[in-house]
């Protein structure tokens, strides 16, 4: 069998160096991308895929002009594939083509709508052989019907069955080589080269004619004695030698002129780079022109043009809220996710062009800097004299005139505002979770390459490669399932709600959940990170969600309550629950959330990137007062605030700054209120009880630094209460237990 492999050090040498598969090669579409694979998905900047694939995952083109392409380096023997038709549609056409050269394609096997729907809803496994001179094949949506989308799994090309003739592949140690690409030298004197004859014992004789170097620096390269016979199924070695003529980037080529059978690889070229000292040669020149466009709370695409003196490469680095500190390091390799700094990260390593940054938040300013560099992994030489920098300012929200006529004074504004949420509302899958809310928008790249995702109830980071699908991770209903009063049924669109719907740890929240109410937990009988399982005050078991995601919790059950109400019967919170859960959800408890855990950055983009998706907003991420007009447990209307609206802020404030902490907690009675603040100020202290009610107040000068107050707290009945510090520069609360 053929062994003709690239030489894949790092990728960094330039975008046709390393653009071709060696033979054989496959994708599955859980795995990253593997080398000589390429997507071109519209919708989605890290590929689109359903989670219901024939193993794990699959591709999915649903768009005129989609498609998935694979290059190879050699004679491709098969290739085996499977696709299934989504839906259907009159008119549309799948085809599997084949090209030479990248440019001219010939159709290996079309597709219509009646083969698609032929297909089914299981995958078919179809196989195609290539012409011998074929070096790319891809699948390619030719026309995309509304209603039709395809999905592409567990692709597999071969390399051609051998025969008896004479057959050329050439690796460097233990890494093949293709047909000009490009081996690194680096800065070794001397690396030994492999010519094998592939083909079955006794075939033909491998005979080279011609080694040959040429190229700018060929004068740095020597050859050692050269073979001339390679026999059949066996391997014949040189030593290419390297003396660097000059500091920096040396390039040569090497020619092997022989008799390969096929006559693809007669005049087989390798793309020598070779390192004189440490690092390649410096770019002489900055990339330019760096702006942004199609900007929302949630997302941007940034843009830079080529430098004057177009290097090899770039990397484009972000910050937040000031310019990047960190400063790529000479010899220093970074991928996508990787840090420099504490606050420096890396978002893009490649050609220049537009490219879109994971995970942006409403109202944030994002600082961007981008650096040419040369040379390939370990070798890398970045200029950093000047850099194409600017920055961008997400909006604040997107609501705009949303709720233009919505009146909370009114005595229709409950269905006036359930008319309004329902407007223009568009469905998103169940099975549709992944690919829009976790590939577009909850994710987020982090270091080696790999993307990281929050489960929202306990702080649970996950971490994968490729693409997500479920393993570890589940979408919970913040307003359970057996709540609703369509329960069991999966199809209704309240089901996919994706207000409700949020990545959660499947086994240790999830599933410790269940359909408890939420609320503050007094005696533990779990936890999992920052989330906690247990009784509440009055002996009720309730589950209680890490602090940043109290109110938003809160706010999702309130939205679902008023925008679903009707379907099925009456969305008023359950009380009781079921028949083992005899007590309710308390809306006392989400309304506190609500105040203690205001709607922040993330949560106002989470809001604008789901109506763009499905076209309606969640109005209590939007204004926060209209809580205090609905009794949820009712689902009728209160004309006036009520507790505990009336005793806490209103508006949305910024977090106050400092280190603050209570001592003992729980306790019995006395606490210590420890503080470490980062400006002097006058604090207002109110302790709340669970319902809203002010128990104690007070209002004091503080130094900055650190200081302590004292607080009897015996006084009061056994239970959960915040303590809520408000300052001049903003506010915070913090949860007491006493028991």
């Amino acid at each position: 069998m053929k062994k003709v492999l690239s030489v894949i050090i790092g990728g960094l040498v330039s975008a046709n160096a390393f653009a071709q598969a060696t033979l054989p090669t496959a994708w599955n579409f859980d795995d990253p991308q593997p080398i000589g694979w390429t997507e071109h998905l519209d919708e989605f900047a890290n590929g689109t895929r359903y989670t219901n694939g024939l193993l794990g995952a699959a591709c999915k083109l649903d768009a005129d002009d989609e498609f998935v392409m694979v290059q190879f380096s050699d004679v491709c023997g098969g290739v085996t594939y499977n696709i299934k038709g989504q839906g259907s549609a009159a008119n549309d056409v799948f085809t599997v083509e084949e090209s030479t050269d990248g440019n001219t394609w010939t159709a290996l096997r079309v597709f219509n709508e009646t083969d698609l729907t032929a297909v089914g809803s299981a995958f078919g496994e179809f196989t195609d052989v290539p012409q011998a001179s074929s070096r790319y094949v891809r699948w390619y949506f030719t026309n995309k019907e509304s209603g039709r989308n395809v999905a592409l799994d567990e692709v597999s090309l071969i390399p051609q069955v051998p025969t008896a003739a004479q057959e050329i592949g050439v690796s460097q140690g233990t890494d093949p080589i293709v047909n000009n690409g490009t081996l690194v030298v680096g800065n070794q004197a001397s690396v030994t080269i492999s010519i094998e004859n592939v083909n079955l014992t006794g075939g033909n004789d491998l005979n080279i004619s011609d080694i040959q170097l040429g190229g700018a620096n060929a004068g740095d390269f020597t050859l050692g004695v050269t073979p001339n016979i390679v026999t059949a199924a066996s391997s014949e070695s040189f030593q290419l030698n390297f003396t660097a003529g000059a500091s920096g980037s040396r390039f040569a080529t090497l020619t092997i002129s022989n008799d390969d059978a096929n006559g693809d690889e007669t005049t087989f070229v390798i793309n020598l780079y070779g390192i004189g000292g440490n690092y390649a040669t410096e770019p002489t020149a900055a990339p330019t022109n760096l702006s942004f466009s199609s900007v929302t709370s949630y997302g941007y695409d940034v843009s830079f043009s080529d430098a004057a003196s177009v290097p090899e490469s770039y990397i484009v680095v972000r910050s937040i809220g000031a310019a990047p500190t960190g400063i790529p390091a000479d010899g220093s390799t970074y991928v996508k996710g990787d840090y420099i700094d504490g606050t420096t990260q890396v978002v893009h390593v490649g050609s220049s062009g537009t490219f879109r940054p994971t995970y942006n938040v409403a109202g944030t300013t994002y600082h961007f800097a981008a650096y040419s560099f040369n040379g390939p992994s370990g070798y890398e030489n970045y200029y950093t004299s000047a850099s194409s920098a600017n920055s961008v300012t997400t909006p604040e929200n997107m609501m705009g005139n949303y709720y233009a006529g919505i009146d909370p004074s009114s005595t229709s504004f409950l269905t006036d505002l359930q008319t309004r949420i329902s407007q223009n509302y568009d469905q998103i899958y169940y099975g549709s979770y992944a690919p829009v809310m976790i590939d577009k928008f909850a994710h987020r790249d982090t270091t080696a390459g790999q993307k990281v995702l929050t489960g929202v109830y306990s702080g649970y980071q996950y971490m994968y490669t490729g693409a997500f699908f479920y393993d570890v991770m589940s979408r919970e209903h913040s307003w359970p399932h057996s709540w609703m009063p369509t329960f069991p049924d999966e199809d209704g669109m309240e089901y996919s709600d994706l207000h409700n719907l949020f990545p959660v740890h499947q086994d240790n929240a999830n599933a410790v959940r269940s359909n408890r109410p939420l609320g503050e937990v007094v005696s533990q009988e779990s936890s999992f990170l920052d989330a906690q399982y247990g009784d509440n005050a009055d002996g009720q078991r309730v589950y209680e969600p890490r602090d940043q995601h109290k109110g938003d919790a809160a706010r999702a059950i309130f939205y679902m309550a008023v925008k679903w109400n009707g379907t099925g019967g009456s969305w008023e919170l359950p009380n009781p629950i079921d028949f083992l859960v005899q007590y309710g959800q308390d809306q006392d408890v989400l309304k506190q959330w609500h105040w203690q855990d205001p709607p922040d950055a993330w949560e106002i983009a989470r809001n604008d990137f789901i109506q763009s998706e499905q076209g309606n907003r969640n109005p209590f991420v939007d204004s926060v007062n209209w809580v205090c007009y609905i009794d949820f447990e009712t689902l009728t209307y209160i004309g006036e605030q009520a507790t505990p609206c009336t005793v806490t802020p209103d508006g949305i404030e910024e977090q106050l700054q400092g280190e603050f902490s209570i001592s003992p907690n729980p306790t019995d009675g006395i606490a210590a209120l420890n503080l470490n603040l980062k400006d002097a100020q006058s604090l207002t202290i109110n302790v709340i009880d669970i319902t809203g009610r002010t128990v104690s107040t007070r209002t004091k000068n503080f130094s900055v630094g650190m200081s302590r107050e004292m607080f009897d707290l015996s006084n009061l009945d056994v239970g959960i209460y915040h303590v809520v510090l408000q300052g001049e520069s903003g506010r915070t609360a913090l949860k007491v237990v006493l028991q």
